[in-house]
């Protein structure tokens, strides 16, 4: 993830907003209108396509086990792949041979959203050169956390979960996330509108959100008063004064760092704790972001304001947290060290 910064839209989370209708419990479904469709014939050169798309239903044996179906063909061979809408990411999940049941569990993960796709192929020769017997079929299912028009909503079994709460994040009556404060979550929502877009992987979003915190036509540096860890609800405050004043401290930048990753469905924190930048220590504030088990350090503040105030050029976004060019030490493990 320290090359998250430049990643491209060439990752992108495909889809993310699909409509509830493609979650029908049993209704074949396919995401594009012409999955149907053969390939168009090149130039000069016979098509191998024998026959239609598959057409895929699926059914949820228990939250995060999925078993998908097909029609097929007991002469080919089918590739049962999946792309990821949070990573962007394509995985092979298996390949049934001329005859198999056409038929697939997938029972990973309690949180996944994404495209399945079955891919039928004449041969082992053919797969090889990605010589499609016929177009892929295409099924989208939501399960997990899934960002539709600026707010998080939490899928179980491609329905939203409501007034519920769901490791640390609240949902309400509408399924939707909430900071606890309706005006914020609604100036949040419409950031993320405005600044990225639903087919951009989460952590793309994020960057994205992170490079507006950084502009200074829309936010500078402002002081405020110290925040002691052990505070609570303060990053709300923070954040909602940041946005309608456009001035603020680490506090306020770190805060809104963290809001806009959590309601993009990433873990994240704000961390009061002891800087050294290799000038001197400082009481400061950061956003650090949990990510496949991995913490990293986000710090908007210190790359956008104090690094060209003191000529430096540091890469603050998504930098393992071993691997910062400046250090962090969090309040309570500078308070162990010292005891």
């Amino acid at each position: 993830m320290g090359t998250a910064k430049r990643m491209t839209a060439a990752l992108l989370a495909l889809l993310l907003c699909f409509s509830s209708a493609a979650c029908g419990k049993t209704t074949p479904s396919s995401g594009h209108a012409d999955a149907n469709t053969a390939p168009a014939e090149p130039d000069g050169e016979e098509s191998a396509c024998t026959s239609p798309a598959p057409e895929i239903s699926y059914t949820f044996a228990a939250p995060g086990t999925v078993t998908l179906t097909w029609t097929s063909s007991e002469e080919l061979y089918y590739e049962v792949a999946y792309l990821d809408d949070f990573t962007g990411k394509r995985h092979v999940l298996a390949l049934l041979e001329p005859g198999d049941t056409p038929s697939f569990t997938d029972a990973r993960s309690e949180h996944f959203s994404g495209i399945y796709t079955v891919t039928p192929y004449v041969s082992l020769e053919a797969k090889a050169a990605e010589d499609k017997a016929a177009a892929a079929g295409e099924l989208p299912l939501r399960n997990g956390l899934i960002n539709t028009d600026g707010y998080l909503y939490y899928y179980v079994n491609c329905e939203p979960a409501k007034n519920a709460e769901i490791n640390g994040l609240s949902f309400d009556e509408n399924g939707r996330y909430s900071c606890g404060d309706e005006e914020l979550d609604e100036m949040i929502a419409e950031r993320i509108c405005t600044y990225t877009t639903p087919d951009m992987a989460p952590v793309d979003r994020l960057y994205a959100l992170y490079v507006h915190i950084m502009d200074k036509e829309f936010f500078n540096y402002g002081a405020e008063p110290h925040v002691f860890p052990g505070t609570e609800g303060w990053e709300t405050e923070y954040t909602k004064k940041f946005l309608q004043t456009g001035l603020g401290s680490c506090y306020s930048y770190a805060a809104l760092t963290m809001l806009f990753a959590r309601a993009l469905g990433i873990e994240s924190s704000a961390v009061i704790g002891d800087c050294y930048q290799h000038i001197n220590w400082v009481w400061h504030c950061w956003t650090t972001v949990i990510l496949d088990g991995e913490t990293y350090i986000c710090d908007a503040e210190m790359e956008g304001i104090f690094a060209p105030n003191h000529g430096a050029n540091w890469d603050l976004f998504m930098v393992p947290i071993d691997d910062t060019p400046i250090v962090y030490v969090p309040h309570e493990q500078a308070s162990a060290q010292e005891s």
